[in-house]
């Protein structure tokens, strides 16, 4: 689970631009969280978390992947999108998935209203 204080920090850092150096390292630390988090409020049994740092000029990204989803919590480098990236997938092979669908950071305070929106994606695009 990850604190409300964390999840704050976790989007401040993301709304901000502060994702580099040792914020992170700690901003990877809180979007695995987050990622637990949004998966056990889905109710997700089966899925994987994984995290990319990339270089020093990206944020890198944190994956939530399930049988059915792909959330990507990252910030483009090429327009600057406070938001996150989720889509629909058919497996946890698959990385291209449907349609690529945004939502905004701020959004997140809001974990189980997000996870409502996630979950209308079950079972289609």
């Amino acid at each position: 689970m990850i604190a409300e204080k964390s999840l704050k920090e976790f989007i401040a850092h993301a709304n901000n631009g502060s994702v580099t150096g040792a914020n992170k390292d700690r901003w990877h630390r809180l979007g695995q969280g987050l990622a637990r988090t949004l998966a056990q409020r889905m109710g997700l049994e089966d899925f994987s978390i994984s995290s990319c740092k990339g270089g020093p000029a990206v944020t890198g990204e944190i994956v939530l992947h399930a049988d059915w989803i792909y959330i990507q919590f990252g910030i483009s480098c090429f327009d600057g999108k406070t938001q996150f990236m989720y889509r629909t997938c058919k497996g946890p092979k698959d990385y291209t998935g449907g349609m690529n669908r945004w939502m905004a950071f701020d959004k997140l305070l809001d974990l189980d209203q997000v996870a409502a929106k996630l979950m209308e994606c079950k079972g289609g695009e």
